[in-house]
């Protein structure tokens, strides 16, 4: 049945499906954290983007594959800010 519907989906292995659900839901609970002032999103975020990069790696999506590389910075880089901040700044409003 669903190969009715997603027919037009790329028949990928199993284990690259599992990894970008992986990717999917690592992100979603990595903002969720972060929406909540809390800095352990940005680690959150650190694993879905190495999850994510070899993913499309793998999948030869090269342009995603340097988007993972720039996020994941861009996570190294609000870990680094956010704990330099006072801890009343990071309080959940």
């Amino acid at each position: 049945m669903l190969s009715h519907l997603f027919g037009h989906l790329p028949q990928l292995p199993w284990w690259n499906w599992t990894l970008q659900i992986v990717g999917l839901v690592a992100s979603y609970i990595g903002a969720v954290l972060n929406a909540r002032k809390r800095v352990d999103g940005f680690y959150v975020w650190l694993v879905a983007n190495v999850v994510l990069f070899c993913v499309h790696c793998a999948s030869g999506i090269w342009i995603l594959a340097v988007l993972d590389v720039l996020y994941f910075r861009i996570n190294l880089m609000g870990i680094r800010k956010w704990k330099s901040m006072p801890e009343t700044a990071l309080e959940p409003t």
